[in-house]
Order: structure tokens, then sequence, then C-alpha cells
């Protein structure tokens, strides 16, 4: 071989370090959007899972029930009252969940009910990630605080309800929920971080019919604004309780808001989430 060849075709100690040092800030540039990117693909995997079995749930005790009958009066039958609503419900759901454990409100566990508050704030320090109040969007506030049971599931997720099952049915609107049991808020990956609404935290509508419907979606905007009427007759005033404004807006998606609107914005996008929503 000749000796001259493998001379001159060797890198310099000179050539090595620069080389090294150009992939160093690729890596660095490049890094923190990969890892970003995989986390949001982990949340919206686990969003998934999460609605598809809690749909499944719902579904199921209204079917269990003939499927014609009304999911509320389902829910008073089985023990639902004013006084201890979420309780009774809570040892209804064990026949529909794999449920691994159910916190009461009580003692040590006591959660607050916040209204926004700045995100330094005791409530917030103190309750953020322990399946009740949860950081907004934006980062700068947090809420929560609803329900009196926070119930865990086998697949990892936490969800709370929030029952009003004697709210108003009305069976003329443009959508498909004609009533509502209450509210369901889950965290897609229980107690780990973000917890922060429209992230690893979701809203949804429990209908008298046994579905889900996202908060500040369709059917839950032309149920609380177009009572009675056609989508027609409705006009603007539908995008009163959607997620977006009449010009493509985004009203309760984006960094700079609570969040809560999230759960409809990626199901309607077939449960794509937006990168941009993600600081």
């Amino acid at each position: 071989m000749n000796k001259n060849f493998l001379k001159f075709s060797a890198f310099t100690l000179a050539e090595v370090l620069i080389t090294l040092g150009i992939i160093g800030v690729v890596a660095a540039v490049t890094m923190p959007t990969l890892i970003k990117n995989h986390k949001i693909t982990q949340l919206e995997n686990q969003f998934k899972v999460a609605y598809s079995t809690l749909s499944q749930g719902f579904k199921l005790i209204h079917a269990s029930y003939g499927g014609d009958a009304d999911l509320s009066q389902i829910l008073i039958d089985n023990g639902i009252t004013d006084d201890d609503r979420t309780s009774n419900v809570s040892n209804f759901l064990k026949k529909y969940f794999k449920i691994t454990d159910v916190v009461s409100r009580t003692g040590s566990n006591y959660w607050p009910a916040v209204a926004q508050v700045d995100i330094n704030s005791a409530d917030c320090k103190n309750w953020i990630g322990k399946g009740a109040i949860w950081a907004t969007k934006g980062g700068k506030t947090c809420f929560g605080g609803f329900g009196t049971h926070v119930i865990k599931l086998a697949n990892g997720s936490w969800f709370i309800i929030e029952l009003n099952p004697w709210a108003a049915t009305y069976t003329q609107n443009p959508g498909k929920m004609k009533g509502r049991v209450g509210w369901l808020y889950v965290d897609v990956n229980g107690d780990k971080k973000p917890n922060t609404w429209g992230e690893d935290v979701f809203t949804f509508v429990i209908g008298i019919d046994g579905f889900l419907y996202p908060s500040f979606g369709r059917d839950d905007a032309y149920y609380l604004q177009c009572q009675n009427k056609t989508a027609e007759e409705c006009g603007d005033d539908f995008y009163e309780a959607y997620w977006r404004a009449a010009d493509g807006t985004d009203k309760r998606c984006n960094v700079e808001n609570e969040g809560t609107g999230c759960g409809a914005k990626y199901i309607e996008n077939a449960f794509q989430f937006d990168r941009a929503d993600f600081k």
C-alpha cells in the first residue's frame, strides 16, 4: 500500500475538532425542538387513550340501561344526591372503568375552589399536580378545584366529574347534544408535568346520551347558544361559546389564554396537537 496515500488521506486534529464543533452546534440547535416534539407526541397519544377509555365507559353505562335512557336519570337512580353526588358516582363507575384509586376531598386533601389566581400564589404552588388544580395555558395563573373526588385509572390518567344532572334539556338545537349531565376534567398523565390546561388537562361535557362532548366544541356551542334555533337563525351567536371566533381567531387554545378549548380544537383536527400551542 502506498504510504504517501495513508499520510495524506487522514484528518488533522484541527479538522476533527472543527467537525465535532459543528456537530455540537447543530445538536444544540435541534435537540430542544426534538425533545419538545417528543413530549408533545407523548401527550397526544395519552390524550387519545384517555378520551377513548372515558368515551367507551360512559357509552357502556348508557347502553347497559337500554341506550334510550337519560344518563342523568341513570346516575340519579344509582344514588346521586345533591349532598354527595360525586361520591356515589365514584363507586358506581368502578363497574365500568379500571379504577386504581379514588382520592376524596377531605382532610389534608381538601383542595380549594380556585378562580384564576396568580401562578405564584399559595393555592397554585400547593395544589398544582395534585389532581384538581392546574396551570393555565399561558402559565400566568392557575384554576380548578372542581368536584369531590379524583378518580385514578389504570392507564395513568386521572379524572374528576362535576355533576349537574338537573341541567335543562333542549331538544331543539343544531348539534347532537340535547342535554348535559355535567363536566369531566381529565389529566391524561396523572401527576406528571406539565399539569397545564390544554396540554395534559382537558375538559368535556357529559351528554345525557352518554357521549363526551369537548367543552367549547361545536356541539357544546350549539347547545349553549342556539337553543330552539337552526344554525342559520343562531348565526354568529354560535361563536360566543366556540373555541375560535368567526374570523378563525383562536380564543381558547393558545399560549396566550387558559387552554380550556384545546380538547375541542384537537379533536376537530383528527386528534393532532398544534405544536404552535406549546411554549
